[in-house]
Order: C-alpha cells, then structure tokens, then sequence
C-alpha cells in the first residue's frame, strides 16, 4: 500500500507528481532537505509527519517569544501544508488499507495518523483564531506562561526518547 501523496491525488500508484514538488518546496522553505533512502518520495506520509513536527517545534518557539504575527504567519502555514498534503489523501489511504483485512498493526497506526491530521487541522484553524484576536502588547495569562513552560519540558523529554531498531526500519 502506498502511503505518499501522489500515489492517491495522481488516480494511479505514481511516484512522484505535482504535490511531490509542492511537498519539497514546503521542506525547502523551513530550509529542510530530505535524507531519504531510494525509492521513498518526498510526499511519503512519515516525512511529512516529521516536518510538521519540526515545523510545530519552531512555531512553539516563536509563539514562547511572543513574536505574534510570526506564530500567526507560522499557524497559517502548518495549516495549508495539514489541508493540501495529508488531509486530501489520507482517509483514502485509511478505507484501502481496511480493505485488505490481513494487516493488523497498521491499519490501526495509520488510521490514528489520519484522526491527528484532522484534528490538526481544526486545531491549527482555531489556533490561527486566538492569535489573530491578540494585539501585539497583549499580556498573555500567567498560568497561560506556566503551561508553555510545562508542554516546553514535556517536549524535550520527548526528544529523548528514541525506538529500538528506529535506524533499520526507516
């Protein structure tokens, strides 16, 4: 089964299309490049996850700093790449993974991808909200200021972790 966008938005299991380049230019203008092995595009669904999560890293920072118009610039990015590149495609990839019924691991896994990309993207909508709502001398809340400090070293012990065998599988 294939899990890269144009395999899905081309009608055929194509390789490389149009959203592939679109994909590249998002990774290029993060200044990201990919190192992939052969044969995995751009548009593969795990590359994709690890940009928007390098992405949602750098728009903590910059929302931590309380650059507003920077995060809502950011928010709004995060949000087209969500709309265009997973959420076209996904819930496709989910029903014709369910198809084949002998697969029991990642149907679920990518069925649980698919329901984050979603509620991503309402999040990122409503996120785009609140910040468009704050003027820039807003006064965020303490407790507000407490709980970015909280989710900030919630991240980096994530950024501990690392899968066994993470190397020989990707």
């Amino acid at each position: 089964l294939p899990l890269w966008e144009a395999a899905y938005l081309s009608g055929d299991d194509t390789l490389f299309g149009k959203g592939t380049l679109a994909v590249r230019a998002c990774y290029r203008s993060e200044g990201l490049r990919t190192r992939k092995g052969p044969g995995v595009p751009d548009d593969h669904a795990s590359l994709m996850a690890a940009f928007l999560g390098q992405s949602a890293e750098k728009t903590y920072g910059v929302l931590s700093e309380r650059d507003f118009p920077a995060a809502a610039d950011r928010i709004a990015k995060e949000r087209a790449f969500v709309t265009a590149h997973l959420c076209s495609w996904l819930p496709q990839a989910v029903a014709s993974m369910d198809e084949g019924g002998t697969e029991r691991l990642y149907p679920p896994l990518l069925g649980a991808f698919a329901s984050f990309v979603q509620a991503d993207a309402i999040f990122l909508a409503e996120a785009a909200a609140w910040i468009g709502e704050l003027g820039e001398d807003e006064v965020i809340e303490e407790a507000s200021c407490e709980e970015f400090d909280r989710m900030a070293r919630a991240l980096e012990e994530l950024k501990t972790l690392r899968l066994p065998f993470l190397e020989e599988n990707e």
